[in-house]
């Protein structure tokens, strides 16, 4: 059983909103009428800012059959030549009140529902993935983005047998578990309210809130009756996005593969408003332990902010081109500032087919500026970046894709791919198309296509210093060790091994 997630959880970003699913309509307004301005505001935003939107009839008629499939009634008849002759906004809105299916005597069948499944048959129509989101779950979603979630971090299951939600952990340092939540909690109760059979959205609705506030849980342990009174502070927590190559007892991380040779190493595991800050701050410490050159792992790198991984590919260059940004009504091109951190090391940067989207566009401005060596499988190709836009009235907001990405000369990072219905955050299985694998991804400068256990570091458990541990280089896999020895014999040219 999947376990929901009221934390900003150190896993990618969307599993942090597994709790989050699609928006709730059950917290939507209600309208009895046909919602025709939520209509028309919804077609409004996608218009303007979906890369490859379809047409408002196409819209329009899709949320219609929804809508009907929802309510359980048949589609109006010739309903797509009646919305293709269709140019005014008013008439759009004469035909969705003409058609809206709600009646008191469906009792099955809410205006709320309808109205949900109207919007999400609206946003069927786009070709690209599409996510609804209500207000309150776009501020959670940007949160998490930010690094900046408030809540009392928890990973919750529920206890089928206890029929209540349970906690399977509290995240170290965060306000549960200050506060004395146990892994295997069962909560009874939250401000009051029984949590028994408390279904998913009305208990992430009641544990999150603003930051400084509290909840009160009432906790037990299982087949015990002795319960816990608990007050909890809603605070942030930071989550680090990136983590080297074991866990310092101390706090922190130590970079270091083995000690003959000056080479770090880093896995950035996603990039969000905090990783540009992280890496200056790793920068730091690396110069300081005399480190001389690095391997920047960007496998399995699926979730990336785009302005983050803006300010991240500045960070890391030494002007020049980042790229160039495609939008729906204009392109763009950014360019990095003089100066760098890590100038004149010698950089490795792994890639493989797990990397994805505003990462590959990272990879390939690092590539297209000589600032590292690539080295692994192709990147997925996708040459998306989305936006969260909100809906016009403040009640909803829509994740889309609103950029396509290229590289510094035009070439495209990759495909607009697909909606990939119930894949959640999974790779899909490349489809054997004609033409598709030279279409899309960024070319490794050394290809290297190791059949890698993906051990990988900083997710191994913590190994005590010094860095002369043997064991080091157990954490490392195949392509991993690859860099390192192209690092070795790149320092070996320059002098620079074992300074």
């Amino acid at each position: 059983m999947a376990c929901m997630f009221i934390m900003a959880f150190v896993w990618p970003v969307p599993l942090a909103l597994a709790a989050l699913g699609a928006a709730d309509p059950a917290n939507a307004p209600a309208p009895e009428a046909a919602p025709t301005q939520l209509i028309q505001a919804v077609g409004d935003a996608v218009l303007a800012h979906q890369i490859d939107p379809p047409s408002r009839q196409e819209m329009i008629c899709s949320g219609i059959k929804a809508a009907s499939n929802a309510a359980g009634v048949p589609v109006p008849a010739g309903l797509g030549r009646r919305v293709s002759a269709m140019a005014a906004p008013e008439q759009f809105a004469a035909l969705v009140e003409e058609t809206w299916p709600w009646s008191p005597e469906r009792k099955e069948t809410t205006p709320e529902r309808l109205t949900y499944a109207f919007i999400e048959g609206m946003l069927q129509a786009i070709p690209s993935e599409t996510r609804l989101f209500t207000a309150k779950e776009a501020k959670v979603h940007e949160q998490l983005q930010g690094n900046l979630y408030v809540g009392i971090h928890v990973q919750i299951d529920f206890d089928l047998a206890e029929t209540r939600p349970k906690i399977v952990r509290a995240l170290e340092g965060g306000p549960a578990q200050r506060a004395g939540v146990l892994g295997g909690d069962l909560i009874d109760e939250i401000d009051g309210k029984d949590a028994a059979g408390m279904s998913t959205n009305e208990l992430v609705d009641r544990i999150r809130g603003e930051e400084g506030t509290d909840v009160e849980l009432v906790f037990r342990q299982p087949k015990s009756k002795e319960q816990r009174r608990l007050m909890i502070t809603r605070r942030r927590l930071f989550r680090p996005t990136i983590k080297g190559v074991r866990e310092r007892v101390t706090g922190g991380w130590d970079a270091r593969i083995h000690e003959s040779d000056p080479i770090a190493y880093l896995n950035i595991e996603s990039i969000d408003g905090s990783t540009p800050h992280e890496l200056r701050q790793f920068a730091r410490q690396l110069e300081s332990e005399g480190f001389r050159a690095l391997v920047l792992d960007l496998r399995s790198l699926a979730h990336a902010d785009f302005h983050a991984t803006v300010l991240l590919a500045d960070e890391l260059l030494d002007g020049g081109t980042i790229g160039r940004v495609r939008t729906a009504d204009r392109g763009m091109t950014y360019q990095a500032q003089p100066d760098a951190l890590f100038r004149g090391w010698p950089l490795a940067v792994l890639i493989n087919q797990t990397t994805v989207g505003p990462a590959e566009w990272l990879a390939a401005a690092l590539q297209d500026n000589h600032r590292a060596t690539l080295v692994g499988t192709r990147t997925w190709g996708d040459a998306a970046a989305k936006t969260i836009v909100p809906v016009a009235g403040g009640d909803w907001a829509i994740e889309m894709v609103t950029r396509i990405l290229e590289r510094a000369d035009g070439r495209p990072i990759g495909v607009l791919l697909p909606a990939q219905p119930g894949q959640g955050i999974a790779f899909p299985a490349r489809q054997p198309q004609k033409g598709r694998l030279d279409q899309g991804g960024v070319k490794p400068d050394h290809p290297f296509a190791a059949a890698d256990a993906m051990v990988r570091p900083g997710l191994s458990g913590s190994r005590p210093l010094p860095a002369t541990d043997e064991k080091s280089q157990d954490l490392l896999d195949l392509t991993s060790k690859e860099a390192l020895r192209l690092l070795s014999e790149e320092l070996k040219a320059t002098g620079d091994a074992g300074q």
